[in-house]
């Protein structure tokens, strides 16, 4: 009998199973890819199985019950399952274009690219949420593709590596991915904090010494929020990111102490900044005040939830956050 071949690309899709709808855009998106070899693995990430598993077109399929909450856990559990030399990821959100794993491979050509993210593009813009969101996160790194190296000279780099783009749509040689550790269980969506796993991998793999690219021709489509209450609570998340990952990187010395504690110094005076400006009535910022106090508050408790996180890794903070 002769050996099944590897899949080029093993694409590990993590969703909690309460967005049906948009799980279900998703898979139908991934159905559509062409020119690469793939499998998917989806990653149940919730306490009781209660998917059913689906037939995706074209795509050899597995889905896996991962019962520990965090949505890098769960990323952990699919590039554990993983078969292929290349690990890509995307959330449940999110919409691949055809090409997306094409790109995404050809950036892996060079030996030394060890991880390549692509372009997210907003997919539900005319939305007035979706338009905050992107005023002031937006994952769009836009249309020139480059390379990023430990030491390269870019603001705040690589202790906070915001510009490699962000985790629904990355991809990872799995043996690096190995090498590093793998995604650190206390960040991210389903944990006390809420974010933050994306770059924070980032970060290690550069601090390894490996290059990572950024495949601008590799987009995938990104939902944002609708709901307002939702976004306060994204907000919140993204907020506590950034000194939970300061905080990380001062107890671990990965990215340089002074550097991160000095990078949220400059994050929350440019926050006040804007708050100011909103509250002059400035046109060039939109973002409402009540989201960017949602941001700033999240800083307070970013601390607070990762060293939760690290003293409590089965415990995992109820609510909004609790949805990869």
């Amino acid at each position: 009998m002769r050996p099944v071949p590897l899949p080029d690309v093993s694409i590990v899709l993590c969703t909690s199973g309460r967005r049906a709808p948009a799980l279900a855009r998703c898979l139908q998106s991934l159905s559509r890819l062409r020119g690469v070899s793939t499998e998917l693995i989806v990653v149940e990430n919730r306490r009781r199985q209660m998917l059913q598993p689906v037939l995706v077109p074209r795509v050899p399929t597995r889905f896996v019950h991962e019962p520990r909450r965090g949505l890098d856990v769960a990323r952990n559990r699919g590039a554990a399952e993983a078969k292929a030399p290349i690990v890509a990821f995307i959330d449940d959100d999110c919409e691949a274009s055809p090409d997306w794993l094409k790109h995404i491979v050809a950036a892996f050509a060079d030996p030394a690219v060890a991880c390549v993210t692509g372009r997210v593009l907003p997919a539900n813009i005319a939305l007035e949420t979706a338009k905050w969101f992107e005023a002031r996160f937006s994952f769009d790194r836009g249309e020139q593709s480059r390379c990023f190296r430990r030491g390269d000279h870019l603001p705040w780099f690589p202790t906070h590596p915001y510009q490699l783009g962000t985790g629904c749509n990355m991809a990872v040689r799995r043996d690096v991915l190995h090498q590093v550790g793998g995604f650190d269980p206390a960040l991210d969506m389903g944990t006390f904090v809420g974010g933050g796993g994306d770059l924070d991998l980032f970060r290690r793999v550069l601090l390894a010494g490996h290059t990572a690219a950024y495949a601008p021709t590799a987009v995938i489509r990104h939902h944002h929020r609708a709901d307002r209450a939702a976004l306060g609570y994204q907000f919140f998340g993204y907020g506590a990111t950034v000194t939970a990952l300061a905080t990380k990187s001062i107890l671990t010395g990965d990215g340089g102490r002074w550097q991160s504690a000095k990078f949220v110094k400059f994050y929350f005076s440019n926050e006040l900044q804007q708050v100011r400006a909103r509250l002059r009535g400035s046109a060039h910022v939109t973002v409402p005040v009540r989201m960017l106090a949602c941001e700033m508050a999240g800083h307070l408790w970013g601390p607070v939830g990762y060293l939760l996180g690290v003293a409590h890794p089965n415990r995992r903070r109820r609510g909004r956050f609790r949805r990869p």
